[in-house]
C-alpha cells in the first residue's frame, strides 16, 4: 500500500506521539465484526447473507469489508485536523493533503468540526457506485455503517463541502483505503438486491457499532510498527486480537442450551426437588409443547390464561424448542416493573443453572433496569458478594453475570437477560445507538409478561417492538390473563398473522411462517375457585370496619389502593391489626428491603407452621403487588379499578393450597362498588386521575350486582365487556349518561392522542416493508437514567423525578435520620440507593425531559445554594439525572406550599400546608 497513506491516522496514543492508521482501524473493527459473527449461530450469519442475496461465503467478506468502511470518513481534511502531530507527519510525507498549498479554506476547526461519521456516509455511496451497486443500496449501507456514534444523521450538507471532505489527494487516499480492504478482507461478490430491506439496516448498523467498540481498544495493544509491507500479517494479527478481547470480554459461543426434545417433568424436575412436590404439567403446558415441537420458523405465541395456570415454565419450555429449532441466540424476560423482574429474575436463575449444568463456559445473564446494584442475588452473581447458603452456591454453578453487559448500552447484548419491558422498548425509540440495543434482541426470543398491563401508549410502542422483532427473525412469546379483543387483533397483526375470534377461554395463538393457529383448552381443573364479590364504601372507615370483623379470628389480608396517600392514610388507622404498608414512595433500599419482606411473609413458601406466614396482619399496598408477584391473601379489599387489573388482583387470593383458613371463603371486597348516588364517586379519592372514569363506570356496570366471580371461567367475558367500546346499557338518569358521555369522548380523544404519540415515538413502523426512519432526537445524550425510567419516555403520563432525600443534621449530611451514615460524595452508588421517584406536580412539576420552567423543588435548591453543593452529580452516571432533596433532622423540608417529610415506615408523605 503507498506509504502516504499509511500516515493517516484514526487514533492517537494518550501522550500524543504515536497514531494508529486508518487502514489498521479498519480492519481492527473487520476482524471484530468476522469474530463476532463466529461465535453466533448459523442463523444469524445466514441472515447477512439473505440481506445481501448471496451464498454465505460471499456474503461474509463484503458484510465484513462494509463494516471496516464505517471511518472511511477519518480521511478527510475535518478530521485529520484534529491531531496536531499526526497532521505534521501527513503533510510532511504528502504536502498535497495541507489545504493551504492547494489553496483552499480550512475545515471547521474543533469544536464545531464535522463528525467523520457525517462524512463517511457522504462519500460512501460514491465509493460503492464503483462496484456498479444500486444508489439505494449505497446509501443504506452509507447510513447503516455511518451512524455508528449514536445517531443517524439529520443532514449531510455540511459534510460534503470540499474543504471538510476534501478532493484530489483525499479522492485518491480514499478510493485506495476502500480497494485495500475490499481485497485483504476478500471481497468478490456483488449483492444481488437493490436495497437493505429495514431489518437489513437494523442487523448492518448494530453490529457495525458494536465491532467499533471492540475493535477501537486494539492499540495500542496491536501497533502497526512493522507491518507496513506486509497488510496480510497485520490482517491475521487483528483477527486473532479480535478473538482473544472477545473471549476477556466473555463473549462466548451462542449454542444451543438443549439440543433434543426432552419431556416438561424431565426440563422442571429441578422444580419438584425444591417444593419436595412432583412436577405435573399443566394442560396449557401440554399444548405449548404441542404447538412449537416441529416449529423451525420464528413464531410468536400469544398465551392467554388465568394466574397460576403455568404461563412461565410454559415460555421457558418454548424457549428451548425454538432454539434449538430455528438457532435462536439467547433470551429476554421483560416485565412490567422492577419488582416483577426482580422476582423473574430468580426464577430465570434457577431456570438457565438447571438447563446449564454439563457446559464448559457458564451461561450469562443479566438483570437489566434501573435498580440492579439493589439486588442482592444480581450482585453476588456477579462476583461481587459471596453466595452465604449452599443454595445460592449450586444456584450459580453453572451461571454468571459477566462485567462487559453490565453496562447499560452492552445489557441487551448479553445471551440471557430480564429486565423491565421498557428496557425492550428502547431498542425502538429515537434514542443513542437505539440500533445496537435492537441489534441485541435480534435472532433471540423475547418474553413479554402482563401483556395486557400497559396503556394506548406503551402498548403502541409494543406493537412497534413486535413488528421489528418479526423481521429480525426473533419469536416473541406473549403472556396475558386476557386481552381485549382490539389489543389482540393487533399484537397478531403485528407478527403478520390474523385474529381467528373466538370467545373460549383460555386459548393460544401461533403465528409461524405467515399462518396463524389457535388452540382452544381447558385449563387446570385443580386451579378454578369462586371468589366471593361484596361491595363496600369507598371511605376508608367503612374499610377499617370491615377488617376489624373479618379479621377477628385471624388471618392475612390485603387492601390494595389507587394512590398512596390513601394507603398511607389507611395504614394509620390500622395499627392494632399489625399492618405492613408497601408502595412506589419509598427510598430504592427501602423498597427492596420491603419488597422482600412482602415476599417472605405472604409468599408461596410462608406457612404458619415454619412461623413465617403471620396468624393475623394487614398488607395495604397500592399497584405494586398487582402484577407477577406470588402472594397469596386470606381476603382482599381493593378501591374499584378496571376489570382486568381487579381479576388480576383476585389471583391473589387462596393462590395456594394451604390447610385451614380463617375464613370459609375467598372473597373480594371492592371498595366505592357500593356509593351514594347514581354514580360512584370517582374524585374524592382521586381515582379519576389514576385511571379513565368511562373504563371504572364500564367496569362498576360489570360488577355491580353480582355475588360471585368465577375464576378463571369469568375473566374473559368480564374483560370483553368492560372493553367493548360500547355504551353503558344501565337506565341511566339525563345527567348521569350526559356525564359518562363526556367521559367516553375524553377516554376516545386519549386513546387516540396516546396512539398517535407512541406512532410518533417510534423510529419506524415498517409497513410495507419500507424503511422510513425518522431522525433521532439528539439533544440528550442520556438515553437511559439510571433512575429506571428512560428520558425517551417509555411510559406515559406525569412520569416522575428521582429525588435523592438527605438528612442535615448539624450541618453535615447524613443518608439515614439517625445520623449512622454519613453522605459520601465519593460513594455515588450508596447515595443512588436512597433515590425515590416522586410525581406531585407542586413539588417536582413537570417531567418533560425538555422542560425550560424549573420545578418547586429546582427552584428551592437555587434559592438555597443546594444546586451548587451537589454540582458534581451532573458529571456521575449514576446521579447526574437525579435532584437532592435536604431534610432537616425531623426528615422535613418545605417546598413551595407543600411540607414534604421521609418517614420509616410511611415513606414520602405529603402535606399541603394551609395558606394564611
Amino acid at each position: 500500500m503507498d506509504r502516504r497513506f499509511l500516515r493517516l491516522w484514526a487514533k492517537s496514543s494518550k501522550d500524543g506521539h504515536t497514531g494508529h492508521p486508518v487502514i489498521a482501524h479498519l480492519l481492527d473493527v473487520a476482524a471484530s465484526a468476522g469474530a463476532i459473527l463466529d461465535l453466533e449461530p448459523d442463523s444469524t450469519r445466514q441472515r447477512y447473507a439473505e440481506d445481501f442475496g448471496l451464498p454465505l461465503e460471499q456474503a461474509m467478506p463484503l458484510l465484513l469489508s462494509l463494516i471496516a468502511l464505517h471511518d472511511i470518513g477519518k480521511v478527510s481534511p475535518a478530521f485529520q485536523q484534529k491531531w496536531p502531530q499526526g497532521w505534521a507527519n501527513l503533510i510532511t510525507t504528502e504536502p498535497r493533503f495541507d489545504w493551504k498549498s492547494a489553496g483552499r479554506m480550512p475545515p471547521t476547526a474543533p469544536p464545531e468540526d464535522v463528525s467523520h461519521s457525517l462524512i463517511s456516509q457522504a462519500v460512501l455511496p460514491s465509493l460503492l457506485a464503483s462496484l456498479n451497486v444500486s444508489r439505494s443500496f449505497a446509501e443504506g449501507i452509507a447510513d447503516a455503517v455511518g451512524c455508528h456514534h449514536g445517531f443517524r444523521a439529520t443532514s449531510l450538507d455540511k459534510a460534503r463541502q470540499k474543504r471538510e471532505v476534501g478532493t484530489d489527494i483525499w479522492d485518491e487516499a480514499r478510493k485506495k483505503l476502500f480497494e485495500t480492504v475490499l481485497e485483504m478482507v476478500g471481497a468478490t461478490a456483488l449483492p444481488t438486491v437493490q436495497r437493505l430491506s429495514p431489518a437489513a439496516f437494523m442487523r448492518l448498523a448494530g453490529l457495525t457499532s458494536f465491532a467499533d467498540w471492540i475493535g477501537s481498544s486494539f492499540y495500542p495493544e496491536l501497533k502497526f510498527d512493522g507491518f507496513e509491507d506486509d497488510l496480510p500479517g497485520y490482517w491475521e494479527a487483528s483477527k486473532a486480537l479480535a478473538r482473544k478481547r472477545l473471549g476477556e470480554l466473555g463473549w462466548t459461543k451462542r449454542a444451543t442450551l438443549v439440543e433434543q426434545p426432552r419431556p416438561l417433568r424431565e426440563v422442571f424436575d429441578y422444580l419438584a426437588k425444591a417444593s419436595g412436590k412432583p412436577f405435573v404439567p399443566r394442560p396449557l403446558q401440554l399444548w405449548v409443547k404441542r404447538l412449537v415441537r416441529a416449529t423451525d420458523r420464528p413464531t410468536l405465541l400469544l398465551i392467554e390464561a388465568a394466574m397460576g395456570e403455568g404461563k412461565t415454565e410454559a415460555a421457558f419450555y418454548a424457549y428451548l424448542r425454538l432454539q434449538a429449532q430455528n438457532g435462536h441466540r439467547g433470551l429476554y424476560v421483560a416485565l412490567p416493573t422492577m419488582a416483577t423482574g426482580n422476582q423473574m429474575f430468580e426464577r430465570t436463575l434457577g431456570f438457565l443453572n438447571e438447563q446449564g449444568r454439563g457446559r464448559e463456559v457458564k451461561l450469562d445473564l443479566q438483570l437489566i433496569h434501573g435498580a440492579t446494584q439493589l439486588n442482592e442475588l444480581y450482585q453476588k452473581l456477579q462476583g461481587k458478594i459471596l453466595p452465604n447458603t449452599e443454595r445460592e452456591e449450586d444456584l450459580l454453578e453453572n451461571v454468571e453475570a459477566r462485567a462487559y453487559f453490565t453496562h447499560k448500552k452492552q445489557a441487551l447484548l448479553s445471551e440471557y437477560g430480564v429486565g423491565t419491558v421498557d428496557q425492550a422498548l428502547l431498542t425502538v425509540l429515537n434514542i443513542k445507538h437505539q440500533f445496537v440495543r435492537l441489534w441485541g434482541l435480534g435472532n433471540r426470543v423475547v418474553i413479554i409478561d402482563e401483556v395486557h398491563a400497559y396503556d394506548t401508549y406503551t402498548s403502541e410502542l409494543i406493537l412497534t417492538l413486535v413488528r421489528w422483532l418479526h423481521a429480525l427473525g426473533s419469536s416473541v412469546i406473549l403472556m396475558s390473563a386476557t386481552l381485549p379483543k382490539e389489543k389482540r387483533r393487533q399484537i397478531l397483526e403485528a407478527y403478520g398473522g390474523q385474529n381467528l375470534d373466538t370467545d373460549h377461554y383460555p386459548r393460544i395463538y401461533k403465528i409461524s411462517g405467515g399462518q396463524t393457529t389457535l388452540v382452544r383448552f381447558k385449563g387446570d381443573k385443580t386451579r378454578a375457585v369462586t371468589v366471593g364479590l361484596q361491595a363496600v364504601e369507598s371511605g376508608l372507615e367503612a374499610i377499617v370496619k370491615l377488617l376489624e370483623e373479618k379479621l377477628e379470628n385471624g388471618g392475612c389480608a390485603v387492601c390494595i389502593v389507587n394512590t398512596v396517600d390513601r394507603a398511607q392514610e389507611l395504614y394509620r388507622k390500622i395499627g392494632h391489626l399489625n399492618p405492613m404498608l408497601f408502595h412506589a414512595r419509598f427510598p430504592a433500599e427501602d423498597r427492596a428491603r420491603l419488597e422482600g419482606e412482602v415476599l417472605a411473609r405472604f409468599g408461596k413458601n410462608a406457612t404458619l407452621e415454619n412461623g413465617q406466614r403471620p396468624e393475623k396482619a394487614v398488607l395495604v399496598a397500592t399497584q405494586v403487588v398487582e402484577q407477577s408477584l406470588d402472594l397469596d391473601f386470606d381476603l382482599m379489599v381493593s378501591d374499584l379499578a378496571p376489570a382486568d387489573l381487579l381479576l388480576q388482583r383476585a389471583g391473589r387470593l387462596w393462590r395456594h393450597k394451604r390447610g385451614q383458613r380463617p375464613m370459609a371463603e375467598p372473597v373480594l371486597y371492592v371498595a366505592g362498588l357500593a356509593h351514594q348516588g347514581e354514580l360512584p364517586d370517582l374524585r374524592t379519592h382521586y381515582w379519576d386521575k389514576v385511571y379513565a372514569p368511562f373504563i371504572l363506570y364500564k367496569t362498576w356496570e360489570a360488577l355491580r350486582g353480582l355475588e360471585r366471580l368465577t375464576l378463571p371461567a369469568d375473566i374473559d367475558p368480564l374483560v370483553q365487556r368492560v372493553y367493548d367500546g360500547a355504551e353503558l346499557a344501565l337506565a341511566l338518569s339525563p345527567e348521569a349518561r350526559q356525564k359518562i358521555a363526556e367521559h367516553r369522548a375524553e377516554f376516545d380523544r386519549q386513546a387516540l392522542l396516546d396512539r398517535k404519540d407512541g406512532e410518533a415515538a417510534v423510529i419506524s413502523h415498517l409497513m410495507a416493508g419500507e424503511l422510513q426512519l425518522r431522525e433521532a432526537v439528539q439533544s440528550r445524550e442520556e438515553d437511559d437514567p439510571p433512575d429506571g425510567r428512560p428520558i425517551a419516555l417509555t411510559r406515559k403520563g406525569e412520569g416522575s423525578t428521582t429525588v435523592i432525600p438527605l438528612f442535615e443534621i448539624d450541618d453535615k449530611l447524613f443518608l439515614d435520620r439517625g445520623a449512622t451514615r454519613p453522605y459520601d460524595p465519593k460513594q455515588p452508588a450508596q447515595t443512588f440507593m436512597r433515590a425515590v421517584r416522586l410525581s406531585r406536580v407542586s413539588v417536582v412539576g413537570s417531567t418533560n425531559p425538555r422542560r425550560s420552567v424549573p420545578s418547586a423543588l429546582e427552584q428551592y435548591n437555587q434559592a438555597q445554594g443546594i444546586d451548587k453543593r451537589f454540582k458534581a452529580w451532573e458529571k456521575d452516571a449514576l446521579l447526574r439525572n437525579c435532584v437532592p432533596l435536604v431534610l432537616d433532622a425531623q426528615g422535613i423540608v418545605v417546598i413551595g406550599k407543600t411540607e414534604v417529610s421521609l418517614h420509616d415506615k410511611l415513606g414520602v408523605v405529603y402535606r399541603k400546608l394551609e395558606t394564611q
